[in-house]
């Protein structure tokens, strides 16, 4: 190793090639022994022949990547040297500020290790990523479109703590919390394969049951136990240890799956408010779910006539309104005609019923007369009567 580094240092910042291979030799021979967690080389003489190469040829990409893999065990240490974490980093700064903020996905992958490893020193070298220039890297990086949100708020934070210094990165999941969300996928995936084999084996109020289960698997409770068919019908989201975007994007598009999957299943057992209010549910999670609206519509639909009248019907044709806009094609059509056709015929119903009344009443006020005098023909025969008599009493 020393050999190779006294190479390095004499002659590769000329001769590109000749650090090419010192690069490649010198990783083979400290990840070794890394690994053996020996002594590997001299601390400052290897990070100075190591930056002076990268900064050297800093146009070739290949010199980032591997330099920052030979300078990761150093910065990453016990105890580095002053001289040797402000080499270093300044070396990575230099090379991965110009090509920032990315243009395309592919720089991504040459850069991202280096930036987790200035991050790595943020806690306890804060001063010394400010002197280096870190803060604009960690602003660039923020500003990328190509780079995932989960490391754009690690840079985040890692620029207040190197401008301030009072506040902390928020710690990695620790292998339990690791373990424990493994866990839980697999217990979604299996409550969502039961519930898949019940609904194609036609015992719907099974696979509600299963579906259902998987949802509470999200919720923290109850993943034991598969809830009944007429109990909670919605989940929240899981709340338990910091999630990357991708894991949460992954679980909010599980669970709308899920509880669309379980609208259907209470479709078919003639549930409908229960289907509703998971369609609801999963369009929650994402306004433009197809299955979701097309659900939801059916549900409404039949409720209709019976619970939601107008109310539910309307609420039908706006979500076959938005289908159709995301492109439902013929079924949302015909649902929607469909829909159309029985609020019609629900006006309808609805004016006949009016004009039966109507008949029905003046129909029993024409019998009571041919039957008889009106109340006012009595109140005044009656009258005539007792005028009659009296006058008859008083000539008397």
């Amino acid at each position: 190793v020393d050999r190779l580094v006294a190479t390095l240092a004499e002659f590769g910042t000329e001769d590109e090639r000749l650090a090419r291979a010192c690069f490649t030799s010198l990783l083979c021979r400290v990840m070794d022994e890394v690994a053996r967690q020996g002594e590997a080389y001299a601390e400052l003489p290897f990070v100075c022949a190591v930056t002076g190469a990268m900064l050297a040829h800093k146009a070739t990409p290949e010199f980032l990547q591997t330099g920052g893999m030979l300078l990761a065990p150093v910065l990453t240490g016990l105890a580095p040297s002053r001289e040797a974490l402000s080499m270093g980093a300044e070396a990575l700064v230099a090379m991965m500020l110009p090509m920032l903020p990315l243009s395309g996905s592919a720089a991504l992958s040459q850069i991202a290790p280096n930036v987790l490893l200035l991050l790595a020193l943020v806690a306890r070298n804060s001063d010394v990523l400010l002197d280096a220039g870190a803060v604009g890297l960690f602003e660039a990086v923020q500003r990328s479109r190509h780079v995932p949100e989960d490391l754009k708020v690690k840079c985040g934070v890692a620029v207040e703590i190197v401008r301030d210094g009072d506040i902390t990165l928020t710690p990695e999941p620790s292998f339990e919390e690791w373990q424990a969300n493994e866990a839980r996928k697999a217990s979604v995936l299996a409550a969502k394969a039961r519930g898949t084999a019940a609904f194609r084996r036609g015992e719907w109020e099974l696979a509600a049951r299963e579906y259902g289960a998987a949802l509470e698997v999200y919720a923290g409770a109850g993943a034991g136990t598969p809830p009944p068919p007429r109990a909670r019908r919605t989940a929240p989201v899981y709340s338990g240890p910091a999630l990357t975007s991708e894991e949460r994007e992954e679980q909010r598009a599980e669970q709308v799956v899920l509880h669309s999957n379980r609208a259907e299943a209470f479709l078919r057992l003639d549930e409908y408010q229960a289907a509703r209010e998971c369609a609801t549910a999963a369009l929650e999670l994402d306004p433009a779910h197809g299955k979701s609206l097309h659900r939801r519509a059916r549900a409404l639909r039949q409720l209709g006539p019976w619970i939601g009248g107008d109310a539910a019907l309307v609420g039908a044709e706006a979500d076959l309104l938005e289908l159709t806009r995301l492109g439902g094609g013929a079924a949302a059509a015909k649902l929607l005609a469909e829909v159309r056709e029985v609020q019609a015929r629900m006006r309808a119903a609805r004016g006949e019923a009016h004009h039966s009344h109507v008949s029905q009443f003046l129909e029993r006020e024409r019998e009571a007369r041919l039957a008889g005098p009106t109340p006012y023909q009595g109140l005044q025969r009656s009258g005539m009567e007792g005028g009659h008599q009296g006058g008859r009493e008083r000539l008397g």
